[in-house]
């Protein structure tokens, strides 16, 4: 009879908590189609605003509400705000690199100068047991500075609690993520640098994502990212170092400070 009671008892609860993880579904499909709409007027409103970049999202993805696993990894973007800087004169070339080929496919190359070179190559037949999924390689190019220097998102998800030990539980979640961008001039690449918060109300999320928009775009960033004087190593080998302070502009106190 114990063994029935405690099998009833879990059945009872793996019902409950289907039936909170479809609500919470439920009520994330609602606060997205609500953010979705204000984001297309927050972009309107703020057009006076120049060098932001705006991504928003036209379909979002459909899962199944007893996923679990699905749901507990699962977060839809929903709208991305990247802020560039002004530059006084020519923006600044900068070298970059990134992975191409096999599990990477192509880097984003919109910004090159010029064609990429080859610098390192990975490959099976090397002895690098790690290139799974075909040969790729380490390239290096130059691209003209975009000025970025920082990002807001908003996305959502459904956030979950399995019922092992104790009670399930299901919730959506809205979160505001500000991220800082910089150039990092060691590695050749851009170095991101996030906060973020989680809100249960998606208007409460709309508002701090439109709070920081407007805190950020409305500061003049100029220059964020300039060129020092031309240097030399020991090894002999010159080099023009790029000093980054766009990292240092971008306001993210709303998500920082302590409550």
């Amino acid at each position: 009879m114990k063994i029935e009671a405690a099998n009833q008892q879990r059945d009872d609860d793996l019902r409950s908590f289907d039936e909170a993880v479809d609500r919470a579904y439920s009520d994330l499909k609602r606060g997205i189609g609500l953010i979705s709409s204000r984001v297309n007027t927050m972009r309107e409103e703020l057009a006076s605003f120049d060098r932001l970049s705006w991504m928003i999202a036209t379909e979002l993805e459909e899962i199944g509400s007893r996923n679990w696993l699905k749901i507990l990894n699962w977060r839809n973007l929903m709208c991305s705000v990247q802020f560039h800087s002004k530059f006084s004169g020519e923006p600044p070339v900068l070298k970059v690199t990134g992975l191409r080929g096999g599990i990477y496919g192509e880097p984003d190359l919109s910004r090159a100068i010029d064609y990429p070179l080859g610098k390192f190559s990975f490959a099976k037949d090397k002895g690098y047991k790690f290139a799974k999924d075909g040969d790729y390689e380490l390239i290096e190019w130059r691209e003209l500075d975009d000025g970025r220097y920082g990002r807001i998102e908003i996305n959502g998800r459904v956030e979950t609690r399995k019922p092992d030990s104790d009670e399930g539980s299901a919730e959506p979640v809205f979160s505001v993520r500000a991220i800082r961008i910089e150039y990092d001039d060691y590695n050749k690449g851009w170095k991101e640098h996030a906060s973020d918060k989680g809100y249960s109300s998606p208007e409460e999320a709309l508002d701090v994502f439109e709070e920081l928009i407007i805190a950020n775009a409305s500061q003049s960033v100029i220059d964020v990212r300039t060129v020092g004087k031309q240097v030399r190593t020991r090894r002999g080998k010159e080099f023009t170092k790029i000093t980054d302070r766009g990292h240092s502009h971008f306001k993210d106190d709303v998500l920082t400070d302590k409550e």
